[in-house]
């Protein structure tokens, strides 16, 4: 197995977006359930994401602070 590349948060975003554009119809609403067919590297970079979230989540509190500024 390859290793995910590092994204950066906007990379991630990016990344998440354009999964989402893949579940577009071309008529620009949104699709109801949608079958993707991914490369190993676009699941390698999922679990990426998901063990990240998985582990700022309980500092979710803190980063909301720091973001917002309160």
């Amino acid at each position: 197995m390859t290793s995910a590349p590092r994204l950066t948060l906007q990379q991630q975003a990016e990344f998440v977006e354009a999964l989402v554009m893949r579940c577009h119809p071309y008529n620009g609403g949104n699709a109801g359930p949608a079958l993707l067919s991914l490369e190993l590297v676009d699941v390698e970079i999922m679990r990426e994401l998901a063990a990240r979230l998985k582990r700022m989540a309980p500092h979710e509190p803190d980063i909301k602070r720091m973001v917002v500024g309160r």
